[in-house]
């Protein structure tokens, strides 16, 4: 069962603890199933291969939306891939002057193809 909540909720010293306390739990319960976690391993070797350490910035975050039924389900994870001209500010998905750059859909589907192919390899 997923617990579904906005991160809105919660203050900025616990938002900035979020991402190691789940790493830490997820860790543990790998660990009791004699199982490994990888965390962004196989995503971001293929985005480093693909366009280069100059060109991914951002960090660890949590979708909040119903991707986390199809997780329970089958591996997955979040990518963000994204286009934006170095003139203009970037402009957050859900915001009223956000646009999509579709000149970045073929990198992200190579991407997400490049990781497909190592996972089913």
């Amino acid at each position: 069962m997923i617990l579904r909540t906005s991160a809105a909720r919660f203050g900025p010293l616990t938002l900035a603890e979020m991402p190691d306390r789940i790493e830490r739990v997820a860790r543990g319960i790998a660990q009791s199933a004699y199982a490994e976690l990888e965390i962004e391993g196989r995503l971001r070797r293929h985005a480093l291969a693909l366009v280069g350490a100059e060109h991914i910035f951002g960090r660890r975050r949590a979708g909040l939306d119903d991707v986390a039924y199809f997780l329970e389900n089958a591996p997955g994870c979040y990518s963000f891939p994204g286009g934006a001209e170095p003139s203009k500010p970037i402009q957050q998905h859900h915001q009223a002057r956000f646009r999509i750059d579709e000149s970045v859909m073929p990198l992200g589907l190579e991407l997400a193809l490049r990781v497909i192919d190592d996972f089913l390899s």
